[in-house]
């Protein structure tokens, strides 16, 4: 398993969507060498349109810090 932490740069909320953007977070920001040893580069965007869903994305805000674990689907 990989583990990475992303920060939110911003998030669109429309009818009928909505838009999560996040970027990596730098080791000099916070402990993220698990995948970066130095300074990480990665963005991250969701597009999500699955209303269930969206009452966790409205309770983020920019600037917030999110762990993504990237590991194979069983």
């Amino acid at each position: 398993m990989l583990r990475c932490k992303f920060e939110v740069e911003s998030i669109t909320r429309a009818q009928n969507t909505r838009i999560l953007k996040m970027r990596a977070k730098s080791r000099t920001e916070c402990d993220n060498t698990d995948w970066s040893q130095w300074t990480p580069c990665g963005t991250l965007e969701l597009h999500v349109t699955n209303q269930r869903a969206w009452p966790q994305i409205d309770a983020m805000s920019p600037g917030d810090i999110y762990v993504v674990d990237i590991k194979p689907s069983v």
